[in-house]
């Protein structure tokens, strides 16, 4: 056997735990034993800081869409130009945000076939488009019966202190 081959491990993480994996990577990839493991990061993990800026830059693009769809909404009449043009606002940038995922959806499915297992980061707080993310990821995974590891934002983050505690009263 082959003492060199590394297992390959796709993060999947829902964009706001980006900042988590961030920190706490070290500590997972510790406590979960995938030190020697080539770990591939989510979709645009490392432009992070940018990813919000980016999506309400691409928002422009849907402007005639959302207008679109604001001028079609039953109550259209009822509302006054800045009620209208903050609706517009709203769903540029929900069209931006689901065009985003959908780009991060595609990266993943060329991903997950490749690696030998699929590590999920969520949090309980979620809301219900963060976790239909992750739902949508976890599923190719599981369809390709890749191994999942789950970990738990809170879990990590409550070992991480109790790991500096000890620390603490070592030195």
């Amino acid at each position: 056997m082959n003492t060199n081959y590394h297992k390959s491990v796709f993060v999947l993480a829902a964009k706001e735990s980006y900042e988590f994996l961030d920190e706490y990577l070290e500590v997972i990839k510790n406590s979960y034993n995938l030190n020697n493991c080539n770990i591939i990061m989510p979709y645009e993990f490392e432009y992070r800081d940018l990813i919000n800026m980016k999506i309400d830059c691409n928002s422009q693009n849907f402007l005639i869409e959302s207008d679109e769809y604001v001028r079609n909404l039953d109550n259209f009449n009822l509302l006054n130009d800045i009620q209208i043009q903050d609706l517009r606002i709203l769903e540029s940038k929900k069209r931006a945000y689901k065009s985003w995922l959908n780009q991060k959806l595609s990266y993943s499915k060329t991903k997950i076939p490749t690696v030998d297992i699929c590590l999920i980061v969520y949090a309980d707080e979620l809301n219900r488009n963060n976790q239909k993310e992750l739902r949508d990821e976890t599923n190719i995974a599981r369809q390709l019966n890749k191994k999942v590891i789950m970990v738990q934002e809170s879990k990590i983050r409550s070992l991480n202190e109790k790991i500096m505690i000890l620390k603490q009263k070592n030195n």
